[in-house]
């Protein structure tokens, strides 16, 4: 965490309750979505909208894709 002043704490959860959890438990001060979130539904949107920050990602990449690909060659390996 050092690397980065501007987080404190990062928290990682396993299911949409443990983010509403999180979301009514932790004094935390941004929430980052992805932009593609910014007008659909998520969870605690209605709680949190006010304190969310919606990223945009000004390239093609995706870590999501990646994982697809990389998975699909070690299989033909």
């Amino acid at each position: 965490m050092s690397a980065c002043k501007y987080v404190d704490r990062i928290i990682i959860y396993d299911t949409e309750e443990d983010v509403l959890e999180i979301l009514k438990s932790v004094d935390w001060d941004v929430r980052i979505l992805g932009d593609e979130y910014r007008n659909k539904q998520f969870t605690g949107r209605e709680d949190t909208l006010d304190k969310c920050y919606f990223n945009r990602r000004p390239h093609k990449f995706s870590s999501s894709e990646l994982r697809v690909r990389v998975v699909e060659k070690s299989r033909k390996n």
